[in-house]
């Protein structure tokens, strides 16, 4: 079994010299015990690859929260940013290796268009999804969703507004 508040914790750690050098700060909320089945070091890799666009891809200053919570029998680990958003016409090429919504920027930022693809393919390994959602100049909040272990507790997320996409799952 693995805790996703450590992979949340770990993601973190891993990402915040990223954080420190772009002002951005990092924060993560874990209410409950939030049991999956995996492999923590994939399911970690997914939760860098989030936050690296959630910092890549936000205001010097911004901010971005890690939470993880239970909703309806299922395990969600959600990233949110406080970045440039992306605008409703890239939502349903993310997820497709190698596309980036603003290629020069991607380039500058050190970005190859794989993180959502990677990420995606975490999720549907693990039996779960991977929901985008995001408001340009607002930010993104991409939501992991995963089986959770029977016998976990109540509901702690909310709905966030703006554009949403479910990717589905693609052959790699």
């Amino acid at each position: 079994m693995v805790n996703l508040i450590d992979v949340a914790h770990a993601g973190v750690r891993r990402i915040q010299a990223l954080a420190d050098q772009m002002e951005i700060s990092v924060r993560v909320e874990c209410n409950d015990t939030v049991l999956v089945i995996g492999d923590p070091a994939l399911l970690e890799q997914a939760v860098l690859a989030l936050l690296d666009n959630a910092i890549k891809y936000n205001h010097r200053g911004g901010h971005v929260i890690v939470r993880t919570s239970i909703q309806q029998g299922h395990a969600l680990l959600e990233v949110s940013d406080t970045g440039i958003g992306i605008a409703a016409e890239h939502l349903s090429h993310l997820g497709e290796r190698f596309y980036r919504v603003d290629k020069a920027r991607s380039r500058e930022a050190g970005g190859t268009g794989l993180g959502l693809s990677i990420a995606r393919g975490i999720a549907v390994a693990h039996g779960g999804t991977l929901t985008l959602t995001s408001i340009p100049e607002q930010g993104t909040t991409v939501i992991i969703t995963l089986p959770l272990v029977h016998g976990a507790a109540p509901d702690h997320i909310h709905d966030a507004p703006g554009s949403v996409l479910s990717l589905p799952e693609r052959k790699v």
